[in-house]
């Protein structure tokens, strides 16, 4: 049995000085790519004034109902209504008002209906304050999928091109962080004109933006003799 531990040990000798002459280099690398928006998003506000809450309310609230019908006839929009507010201004030299408010946004992949729809709701009294683009969620998965393995050729080619430069030979990655999860983006919002009479003649437009993906991969290269 003695014997037998001995000889194990020795085996166990040459690994280990193996391992000591070994050389770790952490490297990283980043594949990245830009493509074109295929979301398209807009913000609008209702809004009532009248002498009184009340009536100021009833004002907003029959408009905002014409504008959902109109948005909910078109199938490919998502709509979303944000926060309903009712506040009182003071004006020198005129009595009180009041305001009521209410915000409503717009997604599709559809821009033409989008303007359509949002040309219709400006001639109806709303304004619009932002349009705006953005890479759908579903779309920038797919292309981190596509681009991870780019992003880990290019790191394995950078360790063999710097173990070559040392004088060594490349061997294997060790402790590898692989950015692979798509990072939430801001939609790019465009300001628009909030001027009802200019836009009834003609509708918005919108320029789709681009975004770059980028994944990044990190990792220690063993380097060997």
């Amino acid at each position: 049995m003695r014997a037998l531990a001995f000889c194990l040990l020795l085996l166990a000798v040459p690994a280990a000085a193996h391992d000591a002459v070994q050389t770790r280099l952490t490297l990283q690398a980043t594949a990245t790519r830009e493509v074109a928006d295929d979301r398209f998003v807009a913000h609008l506000e209702g809004r009532g004034e009248a002498p009184t809450a009340a009536a100021a309310q009833a004002e907003l609230n029959e408009r905002m109902a014409e504008a959902l019908a109109l948005l909910e006839a078109a199938p490919a929009l998502e709509i979303e209504t944000a926060s309903y507010s009712v506040r009182a201004v003071e004006r020198e030299g005129q009595p009180r008002r009041w305001i009521a408010a209410q915000g409503v946004r717009i997604e599709t992949d559809d821009a033409d209906t989008l303007l359509e729809r949002v040309g219709e709701l400006q001639s109806l009294g709303m304004a619009v304050g932002q349009l705006g683009s953005r890479l759908a969620p579903a779309t920038e998965r797919e292309l981190h999928e596509a681009l991870l393995p780019e992003a880990i050729a290019a790191l394995r080619t950078r360790a063999e091109q710097a173990a070559a430069a040392l004088g060594l030979s490349f061997s294997h990655f060790s402790d590898v962080n692989l950015d692979g999860t798509p990072t939430p983006r801001p939609v790019r919002l465009e300001a628009v004109a909030m001027d009802a009479m200019a836009v009834r003649a003609a509708p918005p437009v919108i320029a789709s933006g681009r975004t770059t993906v980028r994944v990044g991969v990190a990792a220690t290269a063993i380097l060997s003799p």
